[in-house]
């Protein structure tokens, strides 16, 4: 920066060391950390009710202590559609402007999959 410039520059987070801005920043991460675990709880408790059509839970959460990515029962299901239906050049990115076109093309690339296992 010019030195007879009128713009002031700011002090960047990482260099503000002082002991209260520490503070304050620890006590901010605390709150926020309580308010969203707060959230999630009452979302959960709200989502309790609801089950899929085999009776199973919709939205459950992960086990504490668990490390790393999990596969829940049937999972691999969902996951394995989506590795089929990328396989469609049109559905390998987001080419499609509007989201119906990009669902019917979601049914043309699934149906296409049904027929091929059907005739072989």
């Amino acid at each position: 920066m010019e030195e007879n410039s009128k713009v002031v520059r700011l002090r960047q987070p990482e260099e503000i060391d002082d002991p209260l801005t520490t503070i304050l920043r620890d006590g901010a991460r605390r709150l926020l950390e309580q308010a969203i675990e707060a959230e999630v709880d009452a979302f959960l408790a709200s989502m309790r009710d609801v089950k899929l059509p085999d009776g199973r839970e919709r939205v459950v959460r992960r086990l504490s202590g668990q490390e790393g990515f999990q596969v829940l029962p049937r999972r691999w299901v969902v996951e394995r559609s989506f590795g089929w239906m990328v396989r469609w050049r049109r559905l390998v990115r987001d080419y499609e402007a509007r989201i119906d076109v990009s669902e019917g093309m979601i049914y043309v690339a699934m149906g296409s999959i049904m027929l091929r296992r059907l005739t072989t």
